[in-house]
């Protein structure tokens, strides 16, 4: 025979799953312990924070080409890239070095001790 109160029981530690995955806590009356909160949910927008990593990591990766091969090579190449397919000419754009990619490949020379 089951229990009548087996339903119920489960029924109620179903609820504090679901309102401990939410964030929320519980505190018995009389106990010392956390209080029942809502955890404050997150404001940031996380395509904002992917977009600034992946543009920080395509900088990094041109400084760090552009700092460490010869600047004439580096430029026969794209320029190599320029002439071919359409993908090869948006990779041309992309590795195209702008200001920022220069002061940091210079900074980079100047670290390793190159200039």
């Amino acid at each position: 025979m089951s229990d009548p109160n087996r339903e119920d029981f489960y029924g109620r530690v179903a609820r504090l799953e679901k309102a401990h995955a939410r964030g929320q806590g519980h505190e018995a009356a009389g106990a010392l312990g956390r209080s029942a909160y809502f955890r404050p949910s997150p404001r940031r927008l996380p395509i904002l924070r992917g977009s600034v990593f992946v543009l920080a990591t395509v900088i990094g990766l041109k400084a760090t080409l552009y700092g460490g091969i010869p600047e004439d090579v580096y430029l026969s190449r794209l320029a190599a890239l320029k002439q071919g397919t359409a993908l090869e000419r948006v990779g041309a754009f992309l590795m195209t070095p702008d200001p920022l990619t220069v002061w940091l490949a210079d900074a980079l020379r100047h670290a390793r001790g190159l200039a």
